[in-house]
């Protein structure tokens, strides 16, 4: 008796090591639950300690497209272009058909200063769903800015450089 009490113990050690898929699925409504309560306090304005929520979720189901596509909605919101591409960046990644991650990194990228890109992630989000005013409109902002550099370049003037510098010599004393 005391072996199969033994042996039962490590039947259940051998499942979870061997089905990884079981402690995913025993770890998704805890983490839907955090993300809920991540999405309630980002309605409230407490984006930090929503971030916190979402970032928790992810620990929990790391490869969920919608938690990564949040987390760069909120931190667009917050002025973190960098972290937000990189969120997004893995939305897209691991949900390729959905037009909504390939909406939000196109906006990561316009915020980063990337609308060359930005115009590709808004032409698959359009290429997924063509209705999408949202990828639309956010499409003619970037194609706008690239106009725009475009433009800076052929006057002469860089988008980089500025049209007036300290100390520059044409200056009147």
């Amino acid at each position: 008796m005391m072996g199969g009490a033994a042996q039962s113990n490590s039947l259940k050690t051998a499942t979870y090591s061997e089905k990884p898929w079981l402690l995913k699925k025993m770890r998704l409504p805890s983490s839907l639950r955090t993300f809920k309560q991540g999405n309630k306090l980002a309605e409230d304005g407490k984006y930090r300690e929503a971030l916190g929520k979402w970032e928790a979720a992810l620990t929990l189901t790391p490869d969920r497209a919608v938690l990564h596509e949040q987390k760069a909605q909120l931190l667009l919101e917050i002025g973190e272009a960098w972290n937000a591409l990189k969120a997004a960046t893995r939305a897209a990644e691991l949900e390729p058909s959905w037009a909504e991650a390939w909406i939000t990194l196109g906006r990561a990228q316009l915020n980063f200063g990337e609308p060359d890109k930005a115009m590709e992630s808004f032409d698959r989000a359009l290429a997924i769903k063509s209705e999408s005013v949202e990828a639309q409109d956010d499409r003619q902002t970037a194609l706008h800015l690239v106009k725009r550099r475009k433009q800076l370049h052929s006057s002469g003037l860089s988008a980089t450089k500025n049209r007036y510098e300290v100390g520059d010599k044409t200056e009147s004393p």
